[in-house]
C-alpha cells in the first residue's frame, strides 16, 4: 500500500518510463490462459485503475499504516469504515446503474416491496440473485430470470465469500454498473429510489463494516497460518453487507493472496478451538490492510 504522500503517476511516462504505472510489479497476476481470461483481466484492470486508498474513520482522519514492527496504531477503523479513492470526481452518466445483489437461501419474502421501490426507474438498476438452497418463486418482473449460478452456502465457511464473489463477478460484467450493494433476503429499502441512487452515485466512498475487536470473537480468531501476509494487529471484523464503488469491487475480485489465506485457514475448528468466520473478517481485513 502506498504511503499518505504518494503521488498519482501517468500510465506511461515518456520522459521517465521507470516512473510509469506500466512498470508495476506483475508477480501477483494470475498467468493468462485460455480459461481464466476474466480473472486475469480483472487483476490487470485493478493494477491500472486502483490508486491510493485509505481506510478512514467517520471523522475523516486517515489511519496510519503500520508496516514497521516499531510502529503502533492507536486508532482502529470505526464501526463503518469507508474506503476512499483519491481521484478526480466521476462523471455520472444517465446509463449508470446500481447493482442490487441478493444473497438468499430461496424466495425473497419482501420482493413485492422491492418491486414498488424499483418501479419507474428502469435502466438505473440491475438485480442479481444467489439462491443457495431453493429456486425462488417470483412476484416481481424485476426479479424474473435474474438468478446466477449458485452453490451451497454454509455459515462461517468460505462458501459465503464465494457466493459474494459470484455475485460481484456477474455484476461486473455489465459496464454500466457503478455501485454494488450486497443484500440479504431480510433487507428492505427505507428511502426512495431517487434518494438512494443520488446518494450512492455521487458518493466518493465505499462502505464496508470494519472494526477492531480485541476479544476472543475478534482478534482471537486470527490464525498463525495467516502470517506474515495478515498480521494479527491488522485482523478486523465486521458484518458482511457492503456498498462498493466499481473500483473497489474490481480490487476485491482481483485479490487472490488474502482470499486464499481465508479460504485455507479461516473456518470453525480449523485451528484449535478458534471459530474463525470468513464472512465476518475477510473484507474488513482486506480493505484495512
Amino acid at each position: 500500500m502506498a504511503n499518505d504522500n504518494a503521488q498519482l503517476v501517468p500510465v506511461y511516462n515518456k520522459t521517465t518510463p521507470s516512473d510509469s504505472l506500466i512498470s508495476v510489479n506483475m508477480n501477483g497476476i494470475t498467468k493468462l490462459t485460455s480459461s481464466n481470461y476474466f480473472t486475469w483481466k480483472l487483476q490487470v484492470y485493478a493494477l491500472f485503475e486502483a490508486k491510493h486508498t485509505n481506510c478512514i474513520t467517520s471523522s475523516e482522519k486517515p489511519i496510519k499504516r503500520h508496516r514497521q514492527p516499531s510502529q503502533q496504531t492507536t486508532s482502529p477503523c470505526s464501526s463503518w469504515c469507508t474506503t476512499r479513492a483519491r481521484r478526480s470526481p466521476r462523471v455520472i452518466k444517465k446509463s449508470s446503474k446500481i447493482a442490487f445483489m441478493f444473497l438468499t437461501p430461496g424466495t425473497l419474502p419482501f420482493e413485492k416491496l422491492w418491486d414498488l421501490f424499483f418501479q419507474g426507474h428502469e435502466g438505473k438498476f440491475s438485480v442479481y440473485i444467489h439462491a443457495s438452497k431453493d429456486t425462488p418463486v417470483h412476484t416481481s418482473r424485476y426479479f424474473v430470470n435474474r438468478e446466477i449460478r449458485s452453490d451451497e452456502v454454509v455459515w462461517g465457511r468460505i462458501s459465503m465469500i464465494d457466493a459474494e464473489r459470484r455475485l460481484l463477478t456477474n455484476a461486473l460484467r455489465d459496464p454500466e454498473n457503478q455501485q454494488f450493494v450486497l443484500l440479504s433476503d431480510s433487507c428492505v429499502p427505507l428511502r426512495s429510489f431517487e434518494y438512494m441512487y443520488n446518494y450512492m452515485m455521487y458518493s466518493n466512498v465505499s462502505y464496508v463494516d470494519c472494526f477492531d475487536d480485541p476479544g476472543p470473537h475478534g482478534t482471537g480468531r486470527h490464525m498463525d497460518h495467516m502470517l506474515p501476509e495478515i498480521p494479527k494487529e491488522d485482523f478486523r471484523k465486521g458484518a458482511q453487507w457492503f456498498s462498493m464503488k466499481r473500483q473497489h469491487a474490481v480490487i476485491t475480485m482481483a485479490d487472490s493472496l488474502y482470499y486464499s489465506k481465508f479460504r485455507d485457514y479461516c473456518g470453525p475448528g480449523i485451528e484449535g478451538n478458534k471459530n474463525c468466520i470468513a464472512d465476518e473478517h475477510y473484507l474488513p481485513t482486506f480493505f484495512y490492510i
